[in-house]
Formats: structure tokens, C-alpha cells, sequence
């Protein structure tokens, strides 16, 4: 959002808002947490207003059969995360590097896995 901003500072005083569907009911919210956060810490606020989410999924086992991975998410949602920029490198190499082992079965449930 500040590179955006940046490149574009006449938007900066407009109306935000957010919106989404499907796995949106998962990252949009955290999202606009993170504005929030943003707007708290910065001089240049993000003028949010709201967001909205159609037929959303409001955590990770709704939207998949994926077995589940730390504090709640899913395999997909974690790849969703990193695909949108949200997972750093470094935690991305990590998830692929316990993750997915031709090894295991069921590698999303292994322990080495859920240490990520």
C-alpha cells in the first residue's frame, strides 16, 4: 500500500475500501487489521472505510480438506497467504522445505510441518 501511495499520493485522502469473496473472508479481515495498525504508526494514514465479503470463508477447514496446520491454518490457505504477499520468504522456504516431503503420507500433519 505505501509503494502504491507513493507512486500515486492523490489517492491517499480517498475513500478505502476493501472487498472480496470466498478465501477474501479470510485475508480481507486481516487486512484491514493491518491498515488499522498502519494508520496508528504512520502520518500517512489509509483513509479505510470499510470492507465487504461475499460468501466468504471465515477460517481455513470451510473452504478446504486440508489437514490443518498451526494456530488453525490450512495448506491452501497458507499457499493463498504467501501467493498475495503476505507470508515473508524466509517462513515460505521453511513451510516448503517441512511441508512437502515425498516421504510422509500426510505431510501437512506431520510434526516437523506444524513446527512451521
Amino acid at each position: 500500500m505505501d509503494f502504491f501511495y507513493s507512486k500515486f499520493p492523490e489517492y491517499l485522502h480517498n475513500d478505502f475500501f476493501i472487498t472480496g469473496e470466498s478465501y477474501g473472508g479470510i485475508y480481507i479481515p486481516r487486512l484491514a487489521q493491518k491498515i488499522l495498525v498502519h494508520n496508528v504508526e504512520t502520518n500517512h494514514p489509509i483513509n479505510l472505510k470499510g470492507f465487504m465479503i461475499g460468501n466468504g470463508c471465515t477460517k481455513g477447514d470451510e473452504c478446504t480438506r486440508d489437514a490443518a496446520l498451526p494456530k488453525g491454518y490450512s495448506k491452501y490457505e497458507f499457499e493463498q497467504f504467501n501467493d498475495h504477499a503476505f507470508v515473508s520468504p524466509s517462513d515460505w522456504q521453511e513451510f516448503e522445505e517441512k511441508c512437502y516431503s515425498e516421504d510422509e503420507v500426510d505431510e501437512f500433519a506431520s510434526h516437523k510441518c506444524k513446527e512451521v
